[in-house]
């Protein structure tokens, strides 16, 4: 013990990571508390301490305020003193200890927009200018820095409202940013507070052009309090999950991202058989993972739910049309439209062999096809590669005349749809590119083989665009102009 009483900084840290293995940390991180006074090992040591409101951790967490309280203004110059501060009184918040709320208060108007995002939180919890503290959080929603409104979002919705007059504050800050680009990051804020307004701005939100804005509104409305509201809402999170399903190492489920923040998570299949619930609500009911018959809005909101993935995912997916036991039923007549149009516009190009040939063909068309046919009991077509018009049931027999530039024209055509010609910006660009890059990468090594390399690394030039694409994020062009 005494050597740990003499560790550096550095070996505080490790040591504080590696506390988690043990069975019962409790008696080592109260023995290093009690001899720590290096301020960022503190609030390293204080990460480790357990939420709750074990008594036991109160003098630690005491002696650690009494540090914030002790530091200097040249101390909270440092770089990362302020926000440690606040860590430790976020700590402090949690086990209701007397005087953190005074302390925060003193970083209500720091320069960092984290350490004052987490001051107010703490001020507002603990009622030491309640109303100071929300309202820097409700302004700091409307900063044009979209890091800084997500600060502002996440403590925010950690405040639960006292009154209904708090709510209609919320809810009216949050409302009004609609049409904004800075609802994408404010709009979860709602099912904190949300009201009748919300579901009469809302709503009409659902039938709008914007698919993104239509999702997350549906999303938001889906886990309103009243059933008789949340029915509409649920069914159009149902059916743009129809576009979004994906098979995993063990099982089955749905993912797809609603906005800054909100990623929606359901395992629909478990080897296992064990229980998986979604990771954010609301849970879509086992009965409503089957084709659904569609009204009209419904049907629209669909084909624009379709139209908007086949231009900004690479490798779009429709998995009704895939044989995977949930969803081994029949569609009806209210998915035709889609299926025709899938039948001529799907983006899924694979290259099947044909008499140990590759040949490109489009799976998702045919099989999309054969569901018109289906339904309407006359036959149906779909569009092959060139433009060429090919019967539900058969296939192209033989590859197309000068196929690799063909593919490559398609494959480089869909890049530019997708607007993948500049160097992303934020983590979900990166995330398209790296999509796109699987794509290229997968149609190279087992869809058309190396011979589409050379297409794919010639067609730029011609183009005069092989130095955008370099600068894409796709690395595909990076390592191989």
């Amino acid at each position: 013990m005494v050597a740990l009483r003499r560790v550096a900084r550095g070996d505080v840290q490790q040591i504080a990571a590696q506390l988690g293995i043990l069975k019962d940390s409790a008696p080592l991180l109260l023995r290093l508390l009690a001899h720590e006074t290096d301020f960022d090992s503190v609030v390293t040591l204080v990460a480790r301490i357990p939420s709750g409101t074990n008594v036991v951790f109160k003098a630690p967490l005491t002696r650690a305020m009494q540090q914030v309280r002790n530091l200097s203004e040249e101390d909270l110059k440092r770089n990362g003193i302020p926000l440690g501060a606040v860590k430790v009184l976020s700590r402090c918040e949690q086990y209701k200890l007397s005087g953190c709320g005074e302390l925060a208060a003193g970083f209500l108007a720091s320069k960092q927009s984290s350490v004052r995002a987490s001051a107010a939180r703490i001020c507002a919890l603990t009622g030491v200018r309640r109303t100071e503290g929300l309202n820097l959080l409700h302004t700091e929603l409307n900063v044009e820095e979209p890091a800084d409104r997500v600060f502002a979002v996440n403590e925010l919705m950690k405040i639960p409202l006292r009154n209904d007059a708090e709510r209609r504050e919320r809810e009216g800050v949050i409302l009004s940013q609609l049409g904004s680009s800075k609802a994408r990051d404010t709009l979860r804020v709602l099912t904190t507070c949300f009201g009748r307004r919300t579901v009469e701005a809302l709503s009409p939100l659902m039938d709008g052009n914007d698919v993104s804005t239509a999702l997350y509104s549906a999303w938001v409305l889906a886990q309103y309090p009243d059933e008789s509201v949340t029915v509409r809402p649920l069914r159009r999170v149902v059916i743009f999950s129809m576009f979004h399903h994906q098979i995993y190492q063990a099982g089955a489920g749905i993912d797809f991202s609603i906005g800054s923040g909100v990623v929606f998570h359901q395992a629909t299949q478990w080897l296992n058989s064990a229980t998986h619930s979604a990771s954010l609500q609301p849970k879509i009911p086992g009965e409503l993972l089957l084709p659904l018959e569609l009204s009209d809005e419904e049907q629209k909101f669909q084909m624009r739910a379709y139209r908007r993935g086949i231009v900004v995912r690479a490798m779009p997916s429709f998995s009704a049309l895939n044989e995977w036991k949930f969803f081994n039923h029949r569609m009806d007549a209210s998915y035709l439209s889609l299926m025709r149009f899938m039948a001529a516009n799907d983006p899924t190009l694979d290259g099947v062999h044909v008499k140990g040939q590759r040949v490109a063909h489009f799976t998702m068309r045919k099989k999309a096809a054969e569901v018109v046919a289906s339904l309407t009991g006359k036959p149906a077509n779909y569009v092959g590669l060139t433009g060429d018009i090919i019967a539900s049931d058969a296939v192209p027999t033989e590859p197309y005349e000068g196929q690799n530039k063909l593919v490559a024209r398609y494959l480089l055509d869909r890049i530019k749809q997708a607007g993948l010609v500049a160097r992303p910006q934020g983590g979900r660009e990166w995330d398209r590119a790296g999509e796109f890059n699987r794509l290229l990468t997968l149609s190279v090594s087992s869809r058309f083989g190396p011979e589409l390399e050379h297409a794919l690394r010639a067609e730029p030039r011609l183009r005069q665009v092989d130095v955008s694409l370099a600068n894409s994020g796709i690395s595909f062009f990076q390592t191989r102009r």
